[in-house]
């Protein structure tokens, strides 16, 4: 019984090989807290102190747009699955995401930052009466270029205290009057996916 088992699970470890050459998503998890509010009808939903709860699912493998460059690369629709909460009210997808990736970006008297940037519109989110949340970004910088090795998208996302900068925005509109949620990232993992190789390596030794 155990060896068909181990060759039920020697199998599926085939499967998952020829398969993660063409898949390879990894989920980010982020927490943060608000720290601005505006707006008064936001003002009057959101506060600063609020509580954001962040998973981002990116994949690896999208090809990037055309004008990558040796320190700058641009991926459209790589976030394949966006789920945030601040407080109590959630966003649980978005149509459209942009990924621009910049590692050691040559500027004026500066050896180069390195900078991840996710922007996603078209978001699915909880009704808050005639208000429309239109666009989410996090933005995370780090002005000495260290924190990052390539342009390609991380595979494990550095922690907070490697960038300067770890801001997340939403923006809402309802008509012409806008408002913004914005707040600093506290803190980072990157989940193990359940399929992972590992994951099968570890039923095999069972």
């Amino acid at each position: 019984m155990k060896a068909t088992f181990r060759l039920c699970i020697a199998a599926l470890a085939l499967l998952f090989d020829a398969g993660s050459a063409s898949a390879e998503p990894v989920t980010y998890h982020m927490t943060g807290i608000v720290t601005e509010v505006s707006g008064t009808l936001v003002s009057s939903l959101f506060s600063v102190g609020d509580s954001f709860v962040l998973d981002l699912t990116v994949e690896r493998t999208t090809v990037p747009l055309p004008d990558k460059q040796e320190a700058a690369a641009t991926y459209l629709n790589a976030g394949t699955s966006l789920v945030f909460d601040v407080g109590s009210w959630q966003c649980s997808g978005a149509s459209d995401n942009l990924i621009v990736v910049m590692n050691d970006f040559p500027v004026p008297q500066d050896d180069g930052p390195d900078q991840f940037d996710y922007d996603a519109t078209g978001l699915s989110t909880q009704p808050l009466g005639s208000i429309i949340a239109t666009e989410f970004r996090l933005t995370l910088g780090d002005l000495a270029g260290d924190a990052l090795s390539s342009v390609e998208i991380p595979r494990t996302m550095p922690e907070p205290s490697s960038w300067e900068t770890r801001t997340f925005s939403i923006a809402f509109a309802e008509g012409l009057t806008l408002g913004n949620v914005a707040g600093t990232i506290v803190t980072s993992a990157t989940p193990a996916s359940s399929a992972s190789w590992g994951a099968i390596k570890n039923l095999y030794r069972q």
